[in-house]
């Protein structure tokens, strides 16, 4: 376990970024949203490229392409 005074700085270290949080409130939303859209925005795009890579393989599996 770790000494104690390695305990209260780790724990000051908590105290000082929650206050910097709560300071910024609007920016730590935004950065949030930012993130959280980012990351439905990429899964979307790969949704699309997998369900058209899908309609394609099942448009041309009848068709002899030579």
């Amino acid at each position: 376990m770790a000494p104690p005074s390695l305990w209260r700085s780790e724990m000051y270290l908590f105290r000082l970024a929650l206050a910097s949080l709560a300071n910024r409130r609007f920016t730590a939303f935004l950065t949030a949203f930012a993130i959280a859209l980012s990351v439905c925005l990429l899964l979307a795009v790969e949704r699309v490229r997998t369900e058209a890579r899908a309609s394609f393989a099942s448009t041309i599996s009848g068709t002899d392409l030579i």
